[in-house]
């Protein structure tokens, strides 16, 4: 029985995220700036304490979008084991520093990890001379 691609994606993702899987599908995250939205999104929400229940404005953002971004997989695989296997960003509010947490690596089976399957994501990046990529499918972690 041959089965096309997107009939085969469709099916795998039907797997992952169905019953009690941890897995979310996310259908309506297609482009960079959807990604960075749900990454805003989870990041406030797993550091609700932290942020006393104050949204990060768009400067505080731009400011931990320049200290989530790696120049490489290596440097970005440093980063997300981090300092005793958490990687945290820094901002300054109202003369106060504040320590978010990105990633937990004890966490990865339950805790503050979000699981998401995306499709049909399109980057418009030129990356290595190419351009307007677009991924059948990826996985996400927080």
């Amino acid at each position: 029985m041959v089965e096309d691609e997107l009939a085969m994606e469709k099916r795998l993702i039907e797997m992952l995220s169905e019953k009690e899987s941890q897995w979310t599908y996310c259908p309506e995250l297609k482009t960079e700036v959807d990604l960075w939205g749900n990454f805003r999104s989870i990041l406030e929400t797993n550091n609700q304490d932290v942020l006393n229940g104050v949204p990060l404005s768009d400067t505080e953002f731009l400011r931990i979008k320049n200290q989530v971004v790696s120049a490489s997989f290596y440097d970005a695989g440093v980063k997300l084991n981090g300092e005793n296997g958490q990687f945290h960003v820094h901002i300054t509010r109202t003369n106060r520093d504040i320590t978010l947490t990105v990633f937990n690596r004890y966490h990865k089976t339950g805790g503050s990890t979000v699981y998401q399957i995306i499709d049909q994501f399109s980057s418009f990046a030129t990356t290595g001379g190419y351009k307007d990529r677009r991924f059948d499918m990826s996985f996400l972690f927080n």
